[in-house]
């Protein structure tokens, strides 16, 4: 084991929430896609994304599948109001994470943005889709880490969270612009907002070095 490795123990939980096609999922950093834990001489560190005003679904629920919502007939979950989008509509989505294990830890989401099955920086995206102001992210509570154009951006959150604590959200809605929206074939484009949760332990590590293994995770 590799004394990097022994430092950062890091177990990562991913939920990706498309807008168009999919609900949040979870996978974990093992293959198999099971609950596991890496256990190292630190600890371990295991944290959970969910995206509740998305597909219903709170920290705890059972692992659900793309394209899955806790209740299909609600209309205020982002999930439904994503199938049938229209100009000016306001799509309510909230990725958070929360710390499952013992472990304080140091938490990010990466969010990556495409347009018709095509990346796009979060400029572009905004540009092309959404209202002038955009994500409506809580810069309060959350700071930009890492913007690597197409394969995402990274943000932190700015507090350390012990155990069973979850963070603020990372933004809550989703605002479509009212016109200038590029149709193909006669239809709106569909798009995808993906949220990844990454944890790193917050003992025995410097800020610094914690901001740097997540992200080497995020995007390594």
């Amino acid at each position: 084991m590799s004394k990097r490795t022994k430092i950062t123990a890091i177990v990562i939980v991913i939920a990706a929430a498309a807008i168009i096609a999919a609900g949040a999922t979870l996978a974990y950093f093992t293959a198999d896609g099971g609950t596991k834990t890496n256990t190292f001489s630190t600890g371990s560190v295991t944290v959970e994304l969910r995206e509740p005003t998305w597909d219903g679904y709170n920290f705890g629920d059972p692992h659900v599948s793309d394209g899955q919502s806790a209740a299909s007939n609600d209309p205020s979950l982002g999930f439904n109001q994503a199938q049938k989008y229209g100009p000016g509509d306001v799509i309510s989505k909230d990725p958070q994470v929360k710390n499952t294990d013992k472990v304080v830890a140091w938490v990010a989401i990466k969010v990556n943005y495409s347009l018709n099955g095509g990346p796009l920086t979060y400029s572009d995206f905004q540009s092309k889709l959404l209202t002038n102001n955009g994500l409506d992210f809580d810069l309060s509570n959350w700071t930009l880490l890492k913007d690597e154009g197409t394969k995402g951006q990274l943000y932190l959150y700015k507090t350390k969270l012990e155990k069973d604590q979850t963070t603020g959200k990372l933004f809550t809605k989703v605002p479509i612009a009212f016109g200038g929206l590029e149709l193909i074939d006669g239809k709106l484009p569909t798009f995808a907002i993906d949220a990844q949760g990454f944890g790193v332990q917050a003992e025995n590590i410097t800020p610094e070095k914690a901001q740097e293994e997540l992200i080497n995770l995020a995007f390594n």
